[in-house]
C-alpha cells in the first residue's frame, strides 16, 4: 500500500530523475517477537519527488505489520518468521516514462527464537511529518501507531476541532472502519493544517498523539514587487517583497549574487507570515540598509523558497558617491494645452537628489497601462518623467482634465514628497485679428493709442515691447508714459524722441505666441509739423514754392558775382591792336 505521496504543481524548473539512491537498506537478523525494525530507503533526487514502493521476494509488501514511513523507509513491528525475505525499494518519477530505479537488496532474517515483551502501551511508529498535495487531489493520512491491545483512535484537525461523524457528513472527509486512516477528497487550500490522531487503550487512557502536517500546495507568487532606487551615500533604504503561496515560504536576500548577512547598524531584515481567509499564507520580507555607501550599489534579489519552488524578484539600487541633497521639485508645467478635437500627452517631471519617484495618483485603468517613465540627470540632480497619451478632447467637456502627480523622495528618514495637479486646457491657438496700421505718425509731445486685437481660447493676454524691451518702462521716480490698457491697447502719453521706433504687441494663451509690429514716427521738425497739420497736398505745394524761391536767389547771386571781359579793336598804321577793358 502506498502510504506517502508528494505531488506538486510543475511551475518551475525541469522534470528530472536521478537514479542514485541516497540511502539503501542493509541486512538485518532479529529474533521473532522483536517489537520494531526499520529498513531504510531514501530515494534519488527527483522533480517532482519520487514515489517509493517496497517489495519482498519480488512481490509488493502487503503484511499487516509492515508500514511505509512518509520518507520512504519500511517499518515492521512484532516480527515473525513470516517477515523473513529479500527486500528492496523501488523509486519512480510518475511524470517521466521509464524513470524508475531499484535499490540494492537487503536480507531480513527472523529466527525462531522469540523474545518476550510486556509493553502493551500504544507505540508511535512515526510522528510529526509533513505531506504535500495539490488542490483537487485525494489524500489518506494514516495514524502511525500500534499496540498489543488494539488502540481506540480519535481524529482532530488542529487541537480544537474533533472530526466526528456529524462533521464528515457535511465534508469531504471519511475515517476507515478501524479508524487508522483519515481520507480527504478534492483537497482545497483551506484543508492545509495539522491532523492529529490520539490512540489510547486500557493501559494508556491519556492517549498517544500522532501529528501529521498536511500542505495543500499553491504556487509562490509576488503580490508586491521590488522597485529600483537611486540614493546618495549615508541614505537609508528599505526593500519590501510580499509573496503568497503554500506552504509557508521563507525569504532570502541577495546582493549581486551574494547572500546578505546581517551587519550591526548597517544591514538588517525580517519577515512575517499571515494566513488569509482562503488558507493561503502571505509572507512579507523587509530588508533595511542603514547609512548606505557606494559599495551597497548593486542588484538586490528577494528569493521566496519552500520545499517545492523558488520565486525571485529583483531591483537595482544605485548609491551616489557625492554626498549632496537637493529637495525634490517639479520641472514640468502644471498646465498643458490641447487643441479642440486633438490628442495630447500629459507629462509630470520631478528633479532632485536622490532621484524622486514620480507617479500618477488615482489614474484610471484606461491610462495606467500606457504610462511611460523616463529618467535623466541635470548636473548632480536626477530627473524622472511620467507621461501618458490622452484624447481626443473637446471644448465644454466635463471637468475630467485634471490629473494628480506625486513626486516621492525621502532623505535621512524625512519625507520630502510633493503633489502637483496637472490640468489640461482645451481650446484654440492665438491668431491676429485687427489693430493699428503698421505705420503711425504722432507729434512730439502728443499722445496716441496703439491697438492690437487677437483671437483664441483661452482669451489671449496682450503684452507690448518697444525695441524688444518689455513695456511699461519706468523712470527713477516710478513714472512711465506707456500704459497697457485692459483691452490690450497701448496708450503713449507725451510721445518723446525715444518713442520714434518699432513697437511690438504679443498675444499669448498657452497654445502659442503671435506678435505684430507697429512703426511709430514722432515728428519734431517744422516741415513735418506743417505736413502733419495741413495735409499732404498743401505740404507738397509749400515745398515747391520754397524750392523756386531758393533757385531765384541762387540765380541772382551768380549774376552779381560774374566777371565780363570786352575786347575793342583799334586801327593804326601797322595793323589792328586790341584794347582790353573790364
Amino acid at each position: 500500500k502506498q502510504w506517502y505521496q508528494r505531488r506538486v504543481a510543475i511551475t518551475a524548473g525541469e522534470i528530472y530523475f536521478d537514479d542514485t539512491f541516497l540511502e539503501e537498506p542493509s541486512d538485518v537478523t532479529v529474533p521473532g517477537g522483536t517489537l520494531l525494525i526499520t529498513l531504510t530507503c531514501v530515494p534519488p533526487n527527483s522533480y517532482p519527488d519520487a514515489v517509493v514502493t517496497w517489495y519482498r521476494n519480488g512481490d509488493e509488501v502487503a503484511d499487516s505489520n509492515a508500514l511505509q514511513t512518509p520518507t520512504g523507509s519500511l517499518v515492521i513491528h512484532h516480527l515473525t518468521t513470516a517477515n523473513t525475505g529479500t527486500y528492496y525499494c523501488q523509486a519512480e518519477n510518475e511524470l517521466l516514462d521509464g524513470a524508475n530505479a531499484a535499490s540494492s537488496t537487503a536480507e531480513l532474517t527472523v529466527t525462531d527464537a522469540a523474545i518476550e515483551t510486556d509493553n502493551h502501551l500504544p507505540t508511535a511508529i512515526w510522528s510529526d511529518y509533513s505531506m504535500y498535495f495539490v488542490a483537487g487531489d485525494t489524500v489518506t493520512i494514516t495514524c502511525g501507531v500500534y499496540g498489543e491491545e488494539t488502540p481506540d483512535i480519535v481524529w482532530y484537525k488542529g487541537t480544537q476541532e474533533r472530526i466526528t461523524d456529524n462533521l464528515m457528513s457535511f465534508s469531504r472527509m471519511t475515517i476507515s472502519q478501524d479508524k487508522y486512516e483519515l481520507r480527504i477528497q478534492d483537497l482545497e487550500i483551506s484543508d492545509t493544517g495539522f491532523y492529529i490522531c490520539i490512540a489510547e487503550n486500557s493501559l494508556d487512557t491519556d492517549g498517544l498523539p500522532i501529528s501529521t502536517a498536511l500542505w495543500v500546495v499553491s504556487d509562490l507568487r509576488f503580490t508586491v514587487s521590488l522597485t529600483d532606487k537611486s540614493l546618495v551615500k549615508e541614505d537609508t533604504f528599505t526593500l519590501v517583497c510580499e509573496v503568497t503561496g503554500n506552504p509557508v515560504s521563507s525569504i532570502a536576500w541577495y546582493a549581486d549574487g551574494q547572500k546578505l548577512v546581517k551587519q550591526n547598524n548597517h544591514v538588517d531584515w525580517y519577515f512575517d507570515i499571515e494566513r488569509g481567509d482562503g488558507g493561503e499564507f502571505a509572507t512579507r520580507g523587509v530588508l533595511t540598509v542603514t547609512n548606505s555607501n557606494v559599495e551597497d550599489t548593486g542588484l538586490y534579489q528577494c528569493f521566496a523558497v519552500n520545499d517545492h519552488q523558488t520565486a525571485m524578484n529583483s531591483a537595482s539600487v544605485f548609491i551616489s558617491s557625492i554626498l549632496s541633497f537637493e529637495e525634490v521639485h517639479f520641472i514640468s508645467p502644471d498646465k498643458m494645452y490641447v487643441e479642440d478635437g486633438q490628442e495630447g500627452e500629459v507629462t509630470c517631471g520631478g528633479q532632485g537628489s536622490p532621484i524622486p519617484s514620480v507617479s500618477w495618483v488615482g489614474l484610471s485603468n484606461q491610462y495606467a497601462d500606457i504610462v511611460e517613465i523616463t529618467e535623466g540627470t541635470v548636473g548632480l540632480s536626477s530627473t524622472q518623467h511620467v507621461s501618458f497619451p490622452i484624447g481626443p478632447l473637446y471644448l465644454n467637456e466635463s471637468d475630467q482634465h485634471t490629473f494628480t502627480c506625486l513626486a516621492s523622495q525621502t532623505h535621512a528618514g524625512v519625507d520630502y514628497s510633493k503633489i502637483r495637479d496637472v490640468s489640461v486646457v482645451v481650446g484654440y491657438p492665438v491668431e491676429w485679428v485687427n489693430g493699428t496700421w503698421p505705420v503711425v505718425e504722432v507729434d512730439k509731445g502728443s499722445s496716441t493709442v496703439l491697438n492690437c486685437q487677437f483671437s483664441g481660447i483661452p482669451t489671449p493676454v496682450v503684452t507690448w515691447k518697444r525695441n524688444g524691451v518689455d513695456l511699461p518702462i519706468v523712470d527713477a521716480d516710478g513714472n512711465s508714459n506707456h500704459v497697457v490698457q485692459n483691452s490690450g491697447a497701448l496708450l503713449i502719453v507725451s510721445a518723446t524722441s525715444s518713442d520714434n521706433t518699432m513697437f511690438t504687441c504679443v498675444g499669448t494663451n498657452g497654445f502659442n505666441d503671435v506678435d505684430q509690429a507697429i512703426q511709430l514716427i514722432v515728428a519734431d521738425t517744422v516741415i513735418m509739423s506743417i505736413v502733419a497739420k495741413s495735409g499732404l497736398a498743401v505740404g507738397v505745394l509749400l515745398f515747391l514754392c520754397l524750392l523756386i524761391l531758393v533757385m531765384i536767389i541762387l540765380y541772382r547771386h551768380n549774376r552779381r558775382e560774374k566777371k565780363v571781359d570786352v575786347a575793342i579793336m583799334t586801327a593804326n598804321g601797322n595793323g589792328v591792336d586790341p584794347v582790353y577793358a573790364h
